[in-house]
């Protein structure tokens, strides 16, 4: 404890004493010739520099989630707006765009994540991995072992977190959109 206080004291004191050496190249020939205090500030003169030159990692995973989130909340709002035809002008075509880009996407990931199992039904899962071992080549068994891992992250994504449930039903109600637009058109506005 006394000898945990004595380097305290000093680097303390040492702290002090190398403010006054005036620059960092007289602080480096103060350290060179074997000053301790020297020694002692300018290693945290370099940490300071050394973070304060390192940026600040951005939270990835946040941001793609947050992304996601709001990507989700608008396309539900965009598709709820065009069933209920309150939009006019420019905003029907840039919702109905933003709802005809996101859409397929959803129906896609909601056929990826529950209906490619066929593919890699005869494949092992070691630890949620998938391990389609008995494929002699290399990049067929690439492409299915990625397929079959994207697919366990998507499940475990879907009813662990909870959010999957919300995914698949904007793409459901996609769907019924769709049908409603295309398969049976309904009269344009005014006529009859």
């Amino acid at each position: 404890m006394g000898l945990v206080l004595a380097v305290l004291f000093a680097a303390s004191i040492g702290t002090a004493a190398a403010k006054s050496y005036g620059g960092i190249d007289s602080l480096r020939a103060a350290a060179d010739q074997g000053d301790a205090a020297a020694q002692y500030e300018l290693g945290m003169e370099i940490l300071e520099s050394r973070n304060a030159a390192t940026p600040r990692k951005v939270d990835r995973l946040g941001l793609s989630l947050g992304f996601i989130g709001l990507t989700m909340v608008a396309f539900a709002v965009a598709l709820a707006a065009l069933q209920s035809g309150t939009l006019t002008g420019w905003q029907r075509p840039a919702a109905s765009a933003f709802v005809h880009v996101v859409g397929p996407l959803l129906v896609l990931d909601t056929l990826l994540t529950y209906t490619t199992w066929f593919l890699t039904w005869n494949c092992g899962h070691d630890f949620l991995a998938t391990a389609c071992t008995q494929i002699a080549d290399r990049g067929t068994r690439h492409f299915l072992n990625e397929l079959g891992d994207f697919q366990m992250v998507n499940l475990i994504f879907r009813f662990m977190a909870m959010v999957g449930f919300f995914i698949d039903a904007l793409a459901v109600l996609y769907l019924v959109y769709v049908w409603r637009q295309f398969v049976r058109p309904q009269p344009a506005l005014g006529l009859k």
